[in-house]
């Protein structure tokens, strides 16, 4: 085998094993609040909520904490109406545990509030805003509530997913989750390791 041939196959088994390097992704887990966690805010700060999700850049993959005594409080997930309104009898999702994940899996505007009313009479809601994946917000401002989705026994499109993996628990802190190896990659590879063979045959 001559000098260039080995080159040649250094070079393929390289961009083999470049290939089939797993892509990983930036998602964050942020704890509603920070500090505060979620409860209801202190007088001083009504928009405690507005501002703090005002001052966060969501996207798709990241996650929402929320912290919160399980005997006293619990958050849930609703249209822009019952945000606007505080109803608390038609949520799209209800969580009770104290320790809820909200996984952004869509882009859109989504609505929080607490699932006892006089909370969020006193400011304890939330509202976030995901862009899609070219930067643009759906719906637009002042368009509404996303539309709800037709499967299902819910007249409401599903948000949550899948917990990312990877993620961490801290304050708004993040960490990054990983993701297998994409088909064109894994195609990729499968070609490289192809012409590998074939040229030691």
């Amino acid at each position: 085998m001559s000098f260039l041939q080995h080159c040649s196959l250094l070079t393929l088994l390289v961009l083999f094993l470049f290939f089939q390097i797993p892509v990983a992704v930036l998602s964050f887990q942020y704890k509603v609040g920070d500090l505060d966690s979620w409860g209801v805010p202190p007088p001083s700060k009504p928009g405690l909520y507005s501002l703090w999700s005002k001052n966060h850049n969501f996207t798709i993959g990241d996650s929402l904490l929320f912290l919160y005594p399980s005997s006293q409080d619990s958050v849930i997930q609703v249209t822009e109406r019952a945000y606007n309104t505080c109803a608390t009898s038609d949520p799209i999702r209800k969580m009770t545990d104290g320790n809820s994940v909200f996984n952004i899996t869509t882009p859109g505007t989504f609505f929080f509030i607490s699932g006892n009313r006089a909370h969020c009479q006193k400011h304890q809601r939330m509202q976030i805003r995901v862009p899609s994946a070219d930067g643009k917000f759906f719906p637009p401002p002042g368009a509404g509530a996303p539309a709800p989705a037709a499967a299902g026994p819910s007249s409401y499109a599903n948000a949550f997913g899948p917990m990312p993996m990877g993620l961490g628990s801290g304050a708004g802190s993040g960490a990054a989750g990983g993701l297998g190896i994409s088909g064109v990659a894994g195609a990729v590879g499968s070609v490289i390791a192809g012409l590998f063979f074939w040229i030691l045959v």
